[in-house]
């Protein structure tokens, strides 16, 4: 991961670069995929003493971009507050690529599971309702798909 610290109305220190890389290392290991982190402290006038720092951080990762910004008071509590942000960002990220990521290994897995069915397995049968039943398979999770036809007269409106 390539950090880049920025100071704005301010002059960055070398503990503070430190501290900086110790609180986004942790995140560089929850995802690993970080290809550029960059870092940009401020020192704003602000009315509110409280506001006066402000930390950016902004992550990119395969193609997507995490960004997160906290006001404090001093630059520590403004680099830990974004950090944890950040984490928590991170953590909506990953369950959603994850999530989506199984969405297209399931499909693939049940585009494999139906063309491994042996022409035994699918085809019409007797169904005890009085239908014909089909079954097209059973996929790795335990569902069982099939189709059934009955043979109907039609109706009137009546």
């Amino acid at each position: 991961m390539d950090l880049h610290v920025h100071g704005r109305n301010m002059d960055i220190s070398d503990r503070t670069r430190e501290h900086i890389a110790t609180k986004l290392e942790p995140i560089n290991r929850h995802l690993p995929g970080i290809s550029d982190a960059t870092v940009e402290l401020a020192h704003e006038a602000t009315q509110s003493a409280n506001d006066r720092i402000m930390a950016q951080v902004t992550l990119n990762v395969a193609g997507a971009v995490l960004r997160a910004q906290r006001r404090v008071a001093n630059t520590k509590a403004a680099v830990n507050s974004v950090a944890k942000a950040l984490d928590q960002q991170i953590k909506r990220y990953k369950s959603h690529a994850y999530r989506s990521e199984r969405n297209r290994h399931g499909a693939r897995a049940i585009d494999q599971s139906l063309e491994e069915i042996s022409p035994g397995d699918a085809g019409p049968r007797e169904d005890p309702s009085g239908g014909l039943e089909t079954v097209s398979g059973l996929f790795p999770d335990g569902q069982i798909v099939r189709v059934k036809e009955f043979e109907m007269e039609p109706m009137s409106v009546e």
